[in-house]
């Protein structure tokens, strides 16, 4: 038959009985009524049996008045009781289509109708094309389920499919595609395994237990074959434990008792590798118990995650109704997480900015970085909008002792950079040009791709305050992690740039030197701080000193206090002179510090409460040119 083909649902009329078993040596049989019964009817033999394959249909080829014979077209294919019943089968209302062309052979037919209707397992169809017609048991009833996600494992015609109910929301700790990375599986397990100590009627809210060991408030307990109920409190000394709710079945005495619990394992896969695995064991659905799973992994709750909990890739959400609680575990299930979103259009220039706020938990963007007092560089890398670079540096002169590094807008010529940097005069900041070659982590092998070069300066910085200091300039330094530069820049266009304090990466590699920082100037006009180490030097001892004096708020503003606020600052700076940070080769020439009455202070500024200090440094400077002069030398007379 093919696609389009007619199929007639078939209705059942009343039941015939006959005389004799019925088997492929009947070729007819005697009823008990053949009324209504003609050549060429279709009659359903009905096998007593439990097999759902066991109904046959036969075609009536003549049918006898006399002696109530119906002779059958073929005999049964197979032997039926004489309790079997013949039924005749006629057409019904209601009508669908073939939605796919069958053929005739011996292994059974998947028909795909247009619908489904009342079709059923056990329902008896006739297919119509022409001339041609044929009926047909239904055995099965097959539908087609469309998945969310591919699965994980391969699986068997015939596997069993059940439907399955929310215990749990399993959900990655923090939003983003980095979540649809991570594999969940769910296992089945029980703490506590016993039998019951004496019968226990469907109106029990008491049961009594051989062993109580493993069994706590909010354990869901499962008694016999699937009899579930809730503990809502355990005596483990007398073994009774007490149920949220009647059992509604009886269950007899010495019966299987287990407690149902599972274990979350939680796995970030890379590549087909597992990069982070995760396990927790024995958690509970119940919130009364003490493994109560939200509580052991961690929550999810108003939208947010919870900052406590055992697990740093996911958090639970707990959702589903108590009902849903009672219901048995799969024994072993897979899934990855989907529907992460990084949301990256929606990161604006407005979202980098942020919104400043009196309470440090209402602030976002660059201003939520008011809450973190011990950042020194700041930066962002890539984000080359006015608004934004020049909020940064609002940001670090509001915090006083941050310093910016900035970047030229990504693929700048000389004079788009150079035109980019005279919208900056701060001591506060520093910009960096051209961009930068790295692998790109995202495409084939081989691939790169240009990011703006503030994240690899910001790392020299890091790298040069840890191995030398904060007084050596961060230039001259080997840049990591960088295969090349998106424009190659010469003497020549540094010549350009470094006058106009905006400084270069360059390549060295043709000399054996790599690629490396060649520029360590303030985008300021101020000649006093055209130094990026000269500035950060001075904002480290004026943070140093700031964070390293408080012990002299409120303290007797007299002269044992200026001594010792003397010696303090002395010492601090004695330290920071013999590190080589301070030009001078004695104390004096390094730094003074200066502080007492008629001094730094009058009588009004000690009534107004201010201890006031002056303190002059001498910074070292960096050698930025090197100068050599070559004259010609001549022999000189000996006398």
């Amino acid at each position: 038959f093919g696609a389009g083909a007619q199929v007639t649902v078939q209705t059942l009329g009343p039941a015939r009985t006959p005389d004799a078993a019925l088997g492929p040596q009947t070729p007819a049989v005697v009823l008990d009524s053949i009324t209504g019964i003609t050549t060429g009817d279709v009659l359903l033999i009905q096998d007593p049996s439990d097999d759902p394959g066991a109904d046959e249909l036969v075609v009536v080829t003549a049918v006898t008045p006399s002696t109530k014979t119906v002779t059958f077209q073929e005999p049964p294919r197979r032997d039926h009781p004489a309790s079997s019943k013949l039924v005749k089968l006629t057409d019904s209302a209601e009508t669908t289509t073939l939605g796919a062309a069958v053929t005739a052979g011996p292994a059974p037919v998947v028909l795909r109708v247009a619908a489904i209707g009342t079709i059923k397992a056990g329902s008896i169809v006739r297919l119509t094309e022409g001339a041609t017609s044929e009926p047909a048991i239904v055995t099965r009833l097959a539908t087609e389920t469309k998945l969310a996600s591919p699965l994980v494992d391969p699986h068997a015609v015939g596997v069993t499919v059940v439907p399955v109910s929310t215990h749990m929301t399993v959900r990655a700790q923090w939003p983003g595609v980095w979540g649809d990375a991570l594999r969940v599986t769910v296992t089945a397990a029980s703490i506590g395994a016993t039998t019951l100590d004496g019968p226990a009627g469907a109106t029990d809210t008491v049961i009594k237990l051989a062993s109580a060991v493993g069994f706590h408030p909010g354990s869901v307990v499962v008694l016999g074959a699937d009899t579930r109920a809730v503990a809502a409190a355990v005596n483990p000394v007398t073994r009774v434990v007490t149920l949220a709710a009647p059992l509604g079945v009886s269950v007899g005495s010495g019966a299987a008792v287990r407690t149902q619990e599972f274990t979350l394992t939680v796995e970030r896969v890379e590549n087909g590798r597992v990069a982070e695995s995760e396990r927790f064991d024995r958690l509970s659905v119940g919130a009364a118990h003490p493994r109560y799973a939200p509580r052991i992994v961690g929550s999810w709750a108003g939208g947010r995650p919870s900052e406590s909990g055992g697990s740093l890739l996911v958090r639970l959400s707990d959702d589903a109704p108590d009902a849903a609680k009672l219901r048995p575990f799969v024994d072993r299930l897979t899934l990855y997480l989907s529907g992460g979103q990084d949301d990256v259009a929606g990161v604006d220039d407005d979202a980098y900015i942020g919104q400043e706020s009196e309470d440090p938990d209402d602030r976002t963007g660059i201003q939520a970085l008011q809450n973190e007092p011990a950042i020194s560089i700041v930066g962002v890398p890539g984000r080359t909008a006015l608004e934004v670079q020049q909020a940064l540096v609002t940001h670090c002169e509001i915090m006083r002792y941050r310093f910016a590094v900035l970047d030229v807008p990504p693929g700048s010529k000389l004079g788009d950079a150079r035109k980019h940097r005279q919208n900056f005069d701060t001591t506060r900041a520093a910009l960096y040009y051209p961009d930068v070659m790295v692998a790109d982590p995202f495409g084939a092998p081989g691939d790169r791709r240009a990011v703006a070069p503030s994240g690899h300066v910001m790392g020299v910085y890091a790298r040069t305050d840890m191995t030398r200091g904060v007084h050596k300039a961060p230039a001259n330094e080997v840049v990591g992690g960088v295969l090349a530069l998106r424009t190659a820049l010469t003497k020549g266009e540094q010549d350009i740039l470094n006058p106009l304090n905006l400084n270069c990466l360059r390549d060295f590699r043709s000399e054996n030197r790599g690629i490396r920082v060649y520029g360590g100037r303030v985008a300021t006009s101020d000649q006093e701080w055209t130094y990026v180490n000269v500035r950060r030097l001075l904002l480290f001892i004026e943070q140093s000193l700031d964070t390293g004096l408080q012990w002299a708020v409120f303290e007797v503003n007299e002269k044992p206090l200026w001594d010792a606020v003397r010696q303090s600052i002395t010492g601090f700076l004695d330290t920071v002179w013999r590190s080589g940070a301070l030009q001078g080769t004695k104390q004096e020439e390094a730094f003074f510090v200066n502080v007492g009455y008629d001094v730094t202070m009058s009588q009004a500024d000690i009534d107004g409460g201010r201890l006031i200090v002056e303190v002059g440094v001498a910074p070292v400077k960096p050698a930025e040119f090197v100068v050599v002069r070559i004259s010609q030398k001549t022999r000189e007379a000996v006398a």
